[in-house]
């Protein structure tokens, strides 16, 4: 299981042990690593998070409008900010969208603090419907109040896992963090900090540059599985979960 890999020696995608200080950015990878580095920047993966007011789905669509059951939703973007809000006619509940997950390509969801905590738009857009609906995940039933029609409330480990799979560094020294976070998906995401990577190579100590980085290429096909199921689920992350789900 992925939190097996996570407290066990060495690098795991997700794992928060490093220092911030540790980690170098995109920039300096593609110093050296130009080509792979261009190329990476335009997958999916690298956009995998945005803050809300640079996402191109919301700067098309300014204006989102959906009515369901009693509750009308509209999610209206500036060029300075992105708000949500949902009203029964009334009374009405607002916030502004700080992160939007997911580059579009089946459809976008959207984060927003309230309260000192993190919540899950209960609506998402999808590509398909070029539309607002029901964020995968979420109950279709009827919400019982303007909070629970607005979003769900995410607990301080899931909102850590949901940035840590959408972005780079947002844990760090063990602790989450989303000051400091780089959004996406980026090189260091999957290989691990790359400050003594950096120094090392500089230094022209290649053996241990090579070292002091992970390379997933080296992994055999099941530890590839388990590798990418960090963040996409193993079999075993899926079997756990579907036990705690029945307990």
């Amino acid at each position: 299981a992925t939190e097996d890999h996570v407290t066990s020696p060495g690098w795991w995608p997700t794992k928060s042990a490093a220092a911030l200080n540790q980690f170098v950015g995109t920039p300096e990878c593609a110093k050296c690593h130009t080509q792979i580095a261009a190329t990476q920047q335009t997958t999916p993966m690298a956009h995998a998070a945005t803050p809300a007011a640079n996402s191109e789905i919301l700067r098309a669509h300014s204006d989102l409008t959906e009515q369901r059951a009693a509750y009308h939703y509209e999610l209206a973007t500036s060029p300075s900010a992105v708000n949500f809000s949902v009203t029964d006619g009334a009374q009405s509940l607002s916030a502004a969208i700080a992160w939007a997950f997911g580059l579009g390509h089946k459809g976008q969801t959207y984060i927003y603090e309230r309260d000192g905590g993190f919540y899950e738009s209960h609506l998402s857009f999808y590509k398909s419907l070029q539309a607002l609906d029901l964020t995968t995940g979420h109950d279709a039933a009827t919400p019982d109040d303007l909070k629970s029609a607005m979003g769900r409330w995410l607990d301080a480990d899931e909102a850590r896992r949901c940035f840590g799979c959408h972005t780079t560094a947002s844990s760090v020294g063990g602790h989450f963090d989303t000051s400091h976070l780089t959004p996406g998906v980026q090189c260091e995401s999957c290989h691990g900090p790359g400050a003594n990577h950096v120094a090392a190579m500089k230094s022209g100590k290649i053996a241990q540059g090579r070292a002091a980085i992970f390379n997933p290429r080296r992994l055999d096909p099941t530890s590839s599985v388990d590798f990418c199921g960090a963040c996409h689920r193993t079999w075993a992350d899926v079997i756990l979960g579907k036990q705690k789900f029945a307990n």
